[in-house]
C-alpha cells in the first residue's frame, strides 16, 4: 500500500490516531515527527507568553527554538521580529534617558535647578520609576530650595528661608 515508502508519512492525511509497524524504523520516524510538532507548538507558545510578559530576551529565545525546529514557520518569524523591534526600540529609549540624565545632573552641578527639573520632568511617566531619575530629581528639587532659602535669608525673610530650608530637607 505505501509502495515501499516510509508509511508513517500517511498518518495525518489517513487520520490516524494510532500506528502500529512491526518496523522499529517506520515507528521511530513517526515519532520523531510527532515530537517534532510538539516542540515546535511548545517553543512557539513559550515565546508568545514571554512577548506577553515583556520578557523580551526569552521571547526572543524560544522563537528562535520554534524557528530551528520549523524554519518556514511566518508565526515564529514574526515573532522574533517582533522581539528584535521591542529590544532596539528599548535600547533607543535607555540611550535617551541616560542622555537626558546626564544632562539633568550636569545642570544641577551648575546651579541651574529650574533647567535640571525641567529635563527630568520631560522625561515621560515611563522614567519617573527609575531610581536614576529619582536620584536626580531629588538632587535638583534640594539645590532649587537650597537656593531659595539662601536667597529670602540674605535677604532678611527668615520665614521664608526657614519655609524654604523645610520644603528642601521634606
Amino acid at each position: 500500500f505505501t509502495r515501499g515508502q516510509p508509511p508513517w508519512r500517511y498518518l495525518r492525511p489517513l487520520a490516524a490516531n494510532l500506528f502500529l509497524s512491526t518496523h522499529l524504523s517506520d515507528v521511530r520516524a513517526a515519532l520523531d515527527a510527532e515530537m517534532a510538532k510538539i516542540d515546535f507548538y511548545a517553543h512557539l507558545d513559550s515565546a508568545q507568553a514571554k512577548m506577553t510578559a515583556h520578557d523580551l530576551l526569552s521571547a526572543r529565545y524560544f522563537a528562535e527554538l520554534a524557528l530551528a525546529t520549523d524554519p518556514n514557520s511566518g508565526a515564529a518569524r514574526d515573532l522574533l521580529d517582533q522581539a528584535d523591534q521591542a529590544i532596539d526600540q528599548g535600547a533607543a529609549e535607555s540611550l535617551v534617558l541616560e542622555g537626558r540624565l546626564r544632562m539633568a545632573d550636569s545642570l544641577v552641578s551648575y546651579g541651574q535647578y529650574d533647567k535640571a527639573l525641567t529635563v527630568v520632568r520631560g522625561l515621560g511617566e515611563g522614567a519617573l520609576g527609575d531610581g536614576r531619575v529619582i536620584v536626580v530629581t531629588r538632587k535638583a528639587e534640594f539645590g532649587y530650595w537650597q537656593d531659595a532659602a539662601r536667597t529670602a535669608f540674605n535677604q532678611g525673610d527668615y520665614v521664608r528661608a526657614k519655609t524654604a530650608a523645610d520644603s528642601a530637607l521634606a
